[in-house]
């Protein structure tokens, strides 16, 4: 206990009185490389069932990946809303609550995962069709779908722990999580698409495995000595104070992965409706590639929430807005610079999405037009997700509301 509450003094001591652009660059840069290697699971993903199997299958995926991210979504829930509550507890020296913590996240992950794997099963085929599946992409699309959900228990404990994690400021291990998990990922995929040929299934096994040892690689930290807070990864433990406090500051991340859902489900059928199935495979190729841009952002987020959870913690609350206006800074800087290379971007990423190249200028143009659309999206939206003040849980959930609105506006200016 003494040496988790010495390197927990130590990471406390410098977020509460560093000059904060200092702060922001120690936990950005391993909390972005964090985020990017996250993000390169889908886009290797994407690239290895276009290349090696076909756009059909790559189609068919597409159409399910928006299925897939509810997991990430319940994970988020869980890991957003326990990280707030952490780094709150930490910022105000709260031991109980940091005790507690990990127990009841086990719980939750636990409990929420045989919840959604058994109604996503028993509902499959008819969530595919709903998503706009075919004859031609729905077998692909139900084939990876069913896999995921047999690893979603990984998929949603993994990503909470690593949250856990950031939410203790340490972002260079959090990062060698994800990498060890992307690894994995990529070998497995290799081997199960390219030499056994499993075809969409190894696809899926593949990240399943890159998820389990994501997780188990939380599980080791929080075994070992450098947590910074008392903590048993084998406890469950129930207190509804707790889990109200983690579902409360959870719930606007929940609700953009559930948005982004209603999202793919409008553009996915107007595609099989109106579209054929190279369009399909070129959006899912499409939005990977942005979401991916995007993932810098998110790891700028990331950053942000032990620097104001711990701050309001503390009741330095000047200091906590102070953090959100220097995080903006280094977030708009990034998006306005990337901004300026989509096309490059577009013509590196679009070309996974088959064996045979299927894009045209037309639409290069249209992601770039759909990224630039949302350049004002990724600091308003993002960062004020974790912004964990007690007194306007509401208020977030309003937050939440708006962003996601605005998201399915844009999609709906740049697919109409």
């Amino acid at each position: 206990m003494s040496e988790h509450s010495s390197n927990q003094q130590t990471q406390k001591h410098e977020i509460l009185n560093e000059n904060l652009w200092k702060v922001a660059v120690k936990l950005s840069w391993p909390a972005v490389i964090a985020m990017v290697l996250y993000g390169l699971n889908t886009v290797f993903d994407a690239i290895f069932v276009g290349k090696f199997i076909g756009e059909t299958a790559l189609a068919g995926v597409s159409i399910v990946y928006p299925l897939s991210q509810v997991t990430l979504g319940i994970g988020s829930l869980i890991g957003v809303g326990a990280g707030s509550a952490l780094s709150i507890a930490i910022g105000a020296g709260d031991k109980d609550t940091q005790r507690k913590l990990l127990g009841n996240v086990n719980y939750m992950s636990i409990a929420s995962a045989l919840l959604f794997t058994g109604i996503a099963w028993m509902l499959a085929p008819f969530l595919v069709k709903m998503m706009g599946g075919d004859v031609n992409t729905s077998p692909y699309g139900l084939e990876y779908f069913r896999v995921t959900v047999i690893g979603s228990f990984f998929w949603i404990i993994g990503l909470a722990y690593n949250m856990i994690v950031r939410a203790e400021g340490k972002m260079k291990s959090a990062a060698s999580m994800m990498a060890g998990g992307l690894i994995i990922n990529i070998v497995a995929n290799y081997v199960f698409i390219a030499i056994l040929g499993f075809g969409v299934k190894g696809a899926a096994w593949g990240t399943n495995i890159g998820m389990i040892i994501y997780t188990i690689s939380g599980l080791l930290y929080f075994k070992g000595s450098r947590v910074t807070f008392e903590a048993n990864p084998f406890q469950l433990s129930v207190d509804k104070d707790i889990q109200k406090s983690i579902l409360s500051m959870g719930m606007s991340s929940f609700i953009m992965a559930f948005m982004s859902l209603v999202q793919g489900l409008v553009v996915l059928n107007a595609l099989s409706r109106y579209g054929s199935t190279m369009d399909i495979a070129f959006y899912g190729a499409a939005y990977r590639l942005f979401t991916f841009l995007l993932t810098p952002i998110f790891g700028f987020m990331r950053a942000l929430q032990p620097v104001v959870g711990i701050n309001y913690g503390a009741k330095q609350y000047q200091r906590v807005i102070e953090s959100f206006k220097v995080f903006c800074t280094f977030s708009h800087d990034y998006d306005y610079s990337i901004l300026a290379y989509t096309n490059d971007f577009s013509n590196i990423g679009t070309g996974i999405n088959s064996k045979r190249r299927c894009t045209t200028g037309h639409r290069y143009n249209e992601f770039q037009n759909f990224y630039g659309s949302s350049s004002c999206l990724t600091n308003s939206v993002y960062v004020y997700d974790f912004l964990p003040c007690n007194q306007q849980r509401q208020s977030r959930c309003y937050d939440g509301y708006w962003q996601t609105t605005y998201i399915l506006c844009a999609s709906y200016v740049n697919f109409t």
